[in-house]
């Protein structure tokens, strides 16, 4: 699912340290005192840089000790767990002790959950042994500050999920089980709780003499670490934490990283918190947060980050060790006082739903880029009320005026008005430029073309599949044909489910939009109610092949937003396990490539293969970009793109498409990337029951021959959203039979002639 960002504008602090304490210098405030800001030159920022951390390693923690180095914990595939501190302020590392469990008794060590590192140079380590009759034990160790490791006596309740090991700056130990936060003396295995389960705490950190307990709706509630009781509220910090823009309830902490840390100052007064939006700085009951880090403008901002520990030195320079996608970083923030506090220059990006994958690209050309601030927004987030119709009226205005964003993301937009329009910018010669360097997918690039011109280009797509068995494949070549076996299915079967779940018939008719969709415009600008028919009758037969007890599920326009970012990917173990027998919607991930590859790897009997309607090889285009030519910095959004096209930003592994450049697709698709994977969903056939899949030894063969097969795909489906709707409007009116298939083109038609005409 992708994550939800708060548009809420923060509040630009320039900070300049003298010795350990922060002077505020300069107050900024948003875009319309942009003029007024360069005006007053001012300067100093905190640059960000990535500490190279000892190859292929896990790091589970970092803290400062009290001789003031910084360490951390790793697991090296090869050598094990170990200790390491840092020399030269990263430029290299040194171990300082290895981690060995004793293993008596047991057969492997079948989890290292977690370490967590003493600021004295011991450890704390969490682990699952396993032992011969396959049972698993919960063990824990504590470890001296040479690397001596002894078991601790400590039990866990085994029925309460482990996570959030933490050693106070104080050397005390603490975990969560389950909803409760609990103080441990691991030697003794002595144990107190602190936070009970009552509060529902979703995560905790602690800093300086606090523990600050977080509950799934983001509620910090403090307590006093000497005590043990609840403390009196800091009074400015609810305050604070609305400014930062922070939303600390939205994701739950794992075992050893959480969405917000906690870290205490040299002044027992001060307190710092660090997330997506920043790093900020709060002195106890006063109500402003004073942003000491711009999450916008580094690493902290992109959306797979989240945090496991924060140091300050006594240079000042901050140290946070976070987690993403593409596995754990350290990263060093060094202030320089010769820098713009703001970035000189502004680039403004929008997209109608919100991009995860491109927001990660934002984050990474910006770190390269200090003195470029990009400001993306988007249209319509997830929990908006505004309609579609809204948010494109109102970026048609802004366009039209000269106050539109440089570069758009076009998904949903009325991409052919725009061109006709001129206000797109003809953007040929870079796409040109990246496909001969590094080699794109021409026929995914190119497919938007007009008069052999590009204006839009998709950064990736996704692709329409249907999975089933070898010999219903065999029979499925178009829309007809899915219907026509779905029904000889169902009475070869009457009693087993045939199509993976889709609820209502608005649901299934968005899984099966894209196939579809490229055939329903006339050539001439009009619509093909004929085959607009035709799609509304397959997919009632579709519809009819199952029961549906709970048809209003997916019903209605608040779920407009989900229904865009469906994948195939959730049933793709149905077919795979004998669950249902049919599977379709797209392909929109790594992921999703190689679990079906497993499926045919496996099974050897249940397969996929690109699904289209009438026109053949269709594809979804996805994340289009395209330049605005009224924009104010045309130069740097082409410069921009032509960095999203390339290796270094396609090769996240999000959910948003698979990537149009063929270096990015071949490193994510290769089959060690999947080793470790294991994906797994309930049985609908028996409840509580889960059916799991292996991705490990997957055959690269099947991986390579998608990666062939993508050099075929010729039709892009339609992506204005505005169309997209007006034909699912009137999908489940049809398979409920309130109206016919026919009746329901000609709703569908009239209310799209009427958009077409408008635009």
């Amino acid at each position: 699912m992708l994550m939800k960002r708060r548009g809420k504008k923060i509040r630009w602090l320039a900070v300049v340290f003298a010795a350990l304490l922060f002077c505020l210098t300069g107050c900024f405030g948003d875009a319309s005192d942009k003029e007024k800001e360069k005006e007053t030159d001012t300067r100093g920022r905190y640059l960000e840089t990535e500490v190279k951390l000892p190859e292929h390693t896990k790091v589970f923690d970092m803290v400062k000790g009290t001789d003031g180095v910084i360490r951390i914990a790793v697991q090296d595939p090869g050598e094990g767990l170990a200790v390491w501190e840092m020399k030269e302020k990263g430029d290299t590392w040194e171990k300082v002790y290895n981690i060995e469990i004793d293993l008596t008794g047991y057969v492997t060590c079948a989890n290292l959950a977690s370490i967590a590192l003493s600021p004295e140079g011991g450890a704390a380590v969490l682990a699952y042994l396993e032992r011969a009759d396959k049972n698993v034990d919960i063990k824990y160790f504590y470890v001296s500050n040479t690397g001596e490791v002894s078991a601790s006596p400590y039990q866990s309740d085994p029925s309460e999920l482990v996570s959030q090991l933490n050693y106070t700056s104080q050397g005390d130990f603490y975990l969560q089980a389950g909803f409760r936060v609990i103080k441990v003396d691991l030697k003794t295995g002595d144990a107190g709780e602190i936070v009970e389960s009552s509060l529902q705490t979703s995560y905790y950190g602690t800093a300086g003499s606090r523990l600050y307990a977080v509950d799934w709706k983001g509620k910090v509630t403090e307590y006093d670490l000497e005590s043990g009781l609840v403390a009196a509220p800091d009074k400015g910090l609810a305050s604070a934490i609305e400014q930062s823009g922070l939303e600390l309830g939205d994701r739950q902490g794992n075992a050893d990283a959480a969405p917000v840390i906690f870290y205490g100052g040299e002044d027992p007064d001060t307190l710092f918190f660090c997330g997506d939006t920043g790093v900020y700085c709060h002195i106890k009951d006063g109500n402003i947060a004073e942003k000491i880090i711009d999450g916008g403008l580094t690493s902290l901002g992109s959306p797979d980050m989240e945090f496991k520990a924060m140091e300050m030195t006594g240079d000042s320079e901050f140290y946070i060790l976070a987690t993403g996608d593409d596995g754990d970083k350290l990263l060093k923030y060094t202030y320089d006082p010769e820098v713009s506090t703001i970035p000189e220059k502004e680039l403004k990006v929008y997209s109608l739903y919100e991009d995860g994958d491109f927001r990660k690209a934002i984050t990474q050309y910006q770190k390269n880029h200090p003195n470029l601030y990009i400001r993306y927004e988007v249209g319509l987030e997830a929990d908006s009320q505004k309609t579609v119709s809204d948010v494109l009226r109102i970026l048609n205005t802004e366009i039209m005026a000269g106050k539109g964003p440089d570069l758009l993301l076009l998904d949903g937009t009325p991409l052919d008005a725009y061109i006709e329009k001129g206000i797109l910018e003809d953007i040929t010669g870079i796409v040109k430029k990246v496909d001969d360097s590094e080699g794109l997918y021409t026929n995914i690039t190119s497919g938007l073309a007009r008069d052999s011109k590009l204006y839009a280009v998709p950064l990736r797509f996704s692709v329409p599949v249907a999975e089933a068995t070898d010999d219903s494949l065999e029979r499925i070549i178009d829309l007809k044909t899915l219907a026509d076996e779905a029904e000889r299915l169902r009475d070869e079967y009457p009693d087993q489910t045939i199509i993976s779940e889709k609820n209502s018939g608005r649901f299934m008719a968005a899984q099966l939009n894209d196939a579809c969709s490229s055939s329903w415009l006339t050539e001439e600008g009009g619509v093909n109610t004929e085959r607009l028919a035709d799609f509304y009758l397959q997919v009632k037969r579709l519809h009819r092949v199952d029961s549906h007890e709970e048809d209003t599920l997916y019903d209605g326009d608040t779920v407009e937003y989900m229904e865009y970012i469906t994948n195939i990917t959730g049933d793709l173990l149905m077919p795979y396990s004998g669950a249902s027998f049919l599977n379709f919607g797209n392909i929109r991930d790594p992921e999703g490539v190689a679990m079906l590859a497993k499926a045919r790897q496996e099974t050897g009997t249940v397969g996929y293969k690109p699904f289209s309607g009438e026109n053949g090889n269709a594809y979804l285009p996805v994340s289009i970009a395209g330049v605005n030519a009224k924009g104010s910095e045309t130069e740097l959004a082409v410069s921009f793109l032509e960095f999203l096209l390339k290796d270094t930003a396609q090769g996240y592994s999000g959910n948003t498409g698979l990537p149009v450049n063929k270096k990015a697709m071949a490193r994510l698709l290769e089959a060690d990337n999947f080793a470790e994977d294991i994906r797994g969903a309930e049985d609908p056939r028996n409840p509580g029951e889960t059916i799991t899949m292996y991705l490990e030894n997957l055959d690269q063969g099947e991986l390579d021959a998608f990666m062939k097969e993508a050099e075929n795909f010729a039709a892009p489906a339609l992506t204005d959203e505005r169309i997209r709707q007006a034909v699912l409007e009137q999908a489940n009116s049809c398979t409920e039979g309130t109206i016919t298939p026919e009746e329901a083109a000609e709703k569908a038609a009239d209310t799209v002639k009427l958009y077409l005409a408008e635009r």
